[in-house]
């Protein structure tokens, strides 16, 4: 129900015509009569003067009717603001479990090939490049070759 109807509504209650609640409010009565038909809106404070007048509290002639467009407008917002917090969680949540398991990862790999990196870290260019092929020669011996475990599949050899 809009403020116009509402004004209407309680001055009918209260018995005043028009004219009689312009009167009372030091007005027309073509104000109260576009103020009823919604072509105008009372002031904050005219209308709480109209309330005084009908003896009924400002809250029962404010119109009660939500706008869509403020409805959406409220609602986009508060989603936005809900995704925006999500995302940023979620973020969050990334990025300590991508630091911690780079944290563990890097205190396992220096426990297994600390030394090995330090050493292949010290080369120049050509220094590694050698180095990897020491290994490379090293590494197709049987003798310096793992076991494999049981159950555990074997590196299929290249032909």
């Amino acid at each position: 129900m809009s403020t116009g109807e509402r004004i209407k509504k309680a001055r009918k209650t209260a018995g005043l015509t028009q004219k009689q609640l312009a009167a009372k409010l030091g007005t027309s009565q073509q104000n109260i009569a576009q103020y009823e038909s919604g072509k105008r809106n009372p002031k904050q404070e005219t209308l709480r003067e109209i309330a005084d007048i009908l003896n009924v509290s400002i809250e029962d002639l404010k119109d009660t009717i939500v706008w869509p467009q403020e409805i959406y407008f409220w609602y986009k917002k508060a989603l936005e603001d809900q995704q925006r917090q999500n995302q940023l969680a979620t973020e969050k949540v990334i990025n300590d479990t991508i630091e911690e398991w780079t944290q563990i990862y890097s205190e396992v790999m220096e426990k297994k090939y600390g030394s090995l990196l330090t050493l292949y870290d010290s080369l120049n260019d050509a220094g590694k490049e050698y180095a990897i092929r020491l290994l490379q020669t090293v590494s197709d011996y049987p003798l310096f070759q793992k076991q494999s475990e049981p159950g555990e599949d074997k590196p299929e050899e290249e032909s």
